[in-house]
């Protein structure tokens, strides 16, 4: 029998072992490549992969606790968000000096700049700009969209995307093929 999230997390507030089990088998793909991500960023500091998917877990139990239906959000959307804070605090605890860490689940790439003196500064520049449109575009997407972007830019497959986002395999294919049709004719200049 499948369940929604809603369900899922009503029953698991409800002390259902099953729905806990499920509910976490359902997003451990997600909490796993999240921590991968910051792991190796940050794998020089002398953490093992665990100890950052130990800090995703601790994150995923609290967005369990914490999130409200009542709410325009989806659970995945806040579980990003708890699992990027919760590396946020964790990773700033050993690196105060550092980058800051986003707290958005989408990456900004207004913050990407090449600094390199070997570099022409025209193809620099045009590098940035096709950032700040591909940034653009993004942001002009719809909710459902840019979930399935960038889950599908994390390497999901599209029947794991339509299984965290309860929609149809053949309606994620079709939205990620028009994402790459627009971005494609909006960056064709480019």
């Amino acid at each position: 029998m499948k369940y929604n999230d809603y369900e899922l997390l009503y029953m698991v507030r409800e002390k259902d072992e099953y729905s806990s089990r499920f509910l976490l088998e359902k997003y451990y793909p997600i909490i796993k490549n999240i921590s991968i991500e910051y792991y190796n960023k940050y794998k020089d500091y002398g953490y093992d992969l665990e100890d950052f998917i130990q800090e995703a877990l601790l994150a995923f139990y609290r967005a369990v606790d914490t999130f409200s239906e009542n709410k325009d959000v989806l659970f995945y959307t806040y579980l990003c968000v708890c699992i990027h804070r919760r590396f946020g605090s964790f990773c700033r605890r050993f690196n105060s000096h550092s980058k800051i860490i986003s707290n958005s689940y989408l990456t900004s790439l207004d913050d990407v700049q090449v600094v390199d003196n070997s570099v022409d500064i025209d193809k620099t520049m045009h590098f940035n700009d096709i950032c700040k449109r591909l940034k653009q575009i993004l942001l002009n997407l719809s909710f459902e969209e840019s979930c399935i972007y960038e889950l599908k830019m994390n390497n999901f497959k599209y029947k794991e995307i339509a299984s965290l986002l309860d929609i149809d395999i053949r309606n994620v294919q079709s939205k990620y093929n028009k994402i790459i049709k627009i971005i494609n004719s909006k960056l064709i200049n480019y």
